[in-house]
């Protein structure tokens, strides 16, 4: 199966080695994807207690994601966009130093490289293992909100981190905050046990370790029997079937699904306790400054979240144990924070004909609208610095010659936006006013930004 940053499916490989129940229980079986270096380490060690091993292999990813040492600060910002890109898979500009750096010392992978050996085009393929090293990092008192804020800095020097609006960004970063806090919970709860970051917990405890205290947990009730287990993110470059979901649980990975495709952006997938069947959390994510009409979001809720729109027809079922949450954390309901349940299913009137239930009254729902960042359980430090993300808007194109711009879009296997584009114009034909209002007033920025887009379009001609 091709999966991994833009396709590649290198770590995707692993061993037949055997573990006992306790070890699958616990989740120590990861160590048996990625690079053959964690299972043989786990092998040849002389620890009795799985406990012990685990400890000890998770100190030797934190070494290799800082560069060589278990203090992060020694190499901050490299360290810091390394746990980043290696959890919530972000993409690192070909042009920049930092993708060098990332590849000689933090474990990053090179997918391809320009002739001349200048620029490469990197990522983290999905390895379990370092994904806990990160995790367990940012676990650490004041890491997680220090590495947020460095990831925020980083993004708003521009050239470093890829291009576009930071809704799917930050929603990962939430997604992924709230899965970890689930398990240290339960490692307080039951000190005998230590299980890993992608140890399965239960889909209903999850949830509510992400919302806030209004988050109707009543309505999901139907999920109480399913877990969920992830502790990073995939980005497909297909569109995935039954096979690759039980690959991405397996390695306790969640999805994102391929770029510009309708529906949902974001996949958790689920598994029943007991019948072990599959289901998948789709989420779609938005960061509008405005509030969209009721009948818009009505339509993405009800069809764009469907399984159809985005697993294979062989997948369709799991419409029926699957569910959809359509977030909206822009700057549109910053003030009136609020939930809503629908339930959307397949009926029939006295007729006999199909036809689509869309209901807010019904007692179970398997559709969550979350409008505000607010929904989302988080203190003041975090909100601000969520925020802050979210309004980030960097266009690699303001940062590059021509020349350089149109590599990056051959480097990259993506559909620039019509920012993107519209810069592009602009940069061949300086007399294209057009576009330069459209970079300026078109998009949602505050009057820094777009003063500095006015001193940066000054530099260039």
């Amino acid at each position: 199966v091709s999966v991994g940053v833009f396709g590649n499916n290198i770590c995707l490989s692993h061993s037949n080695t055997s573990h006992s129940e306790e070890e699958m229980k616990m989740g120590y079986n990861i160590v048996r994807y990625g690079r053959p270096l964690w299972q043989s380490m786990w092998n040849g060690m002389t620890y009795d207690v799985p406990r012990e091993r685990y400890r000890y292999l998770v100190d030797i990813a934190i070494t290799k994601l800082c560069g060589g040492t278990l203090n992060w600060e020694k190499h901050w910002q490299r360290s810091a966009t390394a746990l980043m890109a290696c959890t919530i898979c972000i993409y690192i500009c070909p042009l920049s130093r930092m993708a060098r750096d990332l590849v000689k010392s933090h474990m990053a992978t090179i997918i391809t490289a320009e002739d001349s050996g200048k620029k490469h085009l990197i990522g983290y393929p999905s390895e379990p293992m370092l994904s806990e090293g990160a995790l367990t990092l940012l676990s650490r008192p004041g890491v997680e909100l220090d590495v947020l804020k460095e990831l925020d800095l980083v993004g708003k020097e521009g050239g470093v981190i890829d291009t576009g609006n930071r809704g799917e960004l930050c929603a990962r970063i939430l997604l992924l905050s709230a899965r970890r806090q689930q398990i240290l919970s339960f490692r307080e709860e039951n000190c005998e046990n230590y299980p890993t970051f992608s140890a399965h917990q239960l889909v209903t405890a999850y949830l509510c370790k992400l919302f806030s205290s209004e988050f109707p947990h009543e309505k999901f009730q139907h999920l109480a029997a399913y877990d969920i287990g992830f502790t990073h993110f995939i980005a497909l470059d297909h569109t995935p079937d039954e096979s690759t979901l039980q690959l991405c649980w397996d390695r306790g990975a969640a999805i994102i699904y391929q770029r510009n495709q309708p529906g949902a952006d974001i996949a958790l997938v689920m598994c029943h306790r007991d019948e072990k069947k599959l289901a998948v959390l789709n989420i779609q994510v938005k960061n509008h400054a405005r509030p969209e009409s009721r009948g818009v979001r009505n339509y993405a809720v009800a069809n764009g979240l469907r399984t159809s729109m985005t697993l294979c027809k062989t997948c369709a079922h799991l419409e029926d144990s699957s569910v959809g949450i359509y977030i909206q954390i822009g700057e549109a309901y910053a003030n009136k924070p609020k939930f809503e349940t629908y339930y959307y299913g397949e009926g029939r009137n006295r007729h006999g004909n199909m036809t689509f239930n869309f209901s807010s009254d019904a007692e179970e729902a398997n559709r969550l609208v979350v409008l505000g960042l607010s929904c989302f359980k988080l203190d003041q430090q975090y909100h601000e610095v969520i925020r802050s993300l979210l309004q980030s808007w960097i266009d690699i194109s303001m940062i590059c010659r021509p020349t350089e711009f149109k590599f990056l879009c051959r480097m990259f296997p993506v559909v620039y936006g019509s920012h993107a584009t519209k810069r592009a114009k602009e940069i061949n034909n300086d007399n294209d006013e057009d576009a330069k209002d459209y970079l300026i007033n078109k998009r949602w920025k505050s009057d820094e930004q777009v003063e500095q887009d006015e001193e940066w379009s000054e530099e260039y001609e």
